[in-house]
């Protein structure tokens, strides 16, 4: 997991918790709309940066069940034309 991505989920985690509190406020009297809003900004921002932080899938291991498949294919129309 890079950086960016490590910050992304920290930013997600602090979001979750602005959820949490702005919920909490709306069930007591008096109802903190910047919570949902700063949670709403963190929440997108983490998205943002775990996906931009991905590491990029192996290219081997990728489509490794695909090419079995198709090299057992192969063999056997090897086999079928003898």
């Amino acid at each position: 997991m890079t950086l960016t991505a490590r910050i992304g989920a920290f930013f997600l985690i602090v979001a979750f918790l602005n959820f949490v509190l702005c919920y909490a406020s709306f069930r007591s009297d008096g109802p903190l709309v910047a919570t949902l809003c700063i949670g709403t900004i963190l929440g997108s921002l983490g998205i943002y940066l775990m996906i931009k932080g991905r590491k990029p899938p192996d290219g081997e291991a990728r489509f490794r069940t695909m090419r079995n498949l198709m090299s057992r294919d192969q063999e056997i129309d090897e086999e079928s034309d003898r």
